[in-house]
């Protein structure tokens, strides 16, 4: 993945081969970047559960926000390095999505706040 030192690519691959498929990770970040992207209505502009998802980013018919649940995924279970650097890609990311939605102030300190918003 670009940007990342090949330690942490080492250590996402990993992460992958024990627990999903190797690539999955930088299609998450593709996934979650073409979704707080998407030009036009806000990247969720629905409620919790209901499918959101697209043919054009890597989501493969999932719901995008499963890839931003897998980023999370592996920020928890990388070692501090490597998360700090996934981090840095992800950051963004969600900042630009929390720009576009509706804050949802009893989403409190969830795990997955992503999903709450409005």
């Amino acid at each position: 993945m670009p940007g990342l030192s090949i330690q942490a690519q080492r250590q996402i691959l990993e992460f992958e081969c024990q627990r999903r498929t190797p690539g999955d990770i930088a299609n998450a970040v593709r996934s979650w970047s073409w979704l707080v992207h998407r030009p036009g209505a806000p990247p969720l502009a629905r409620s919790y559960g209901t499918f959101v998802g697209c043919e054009e980013c890597d989501c493969y018919g999932h719901d995008c926000m499963d890839s931003r649940s897998l980023l999370e995924l592996a920020l928890r279970a990388l070692p501090p390095g490597a998360a700090r650097e996934l981090r840095r890609v992800v950051a963004p990311l969600d900042e630009v999505y929390l720009r576009r939605v509706l804050p949802n102030p009893v989403v409190g300190e969830c795990l997955d706040w992503w999903r709450f918003q409005r």
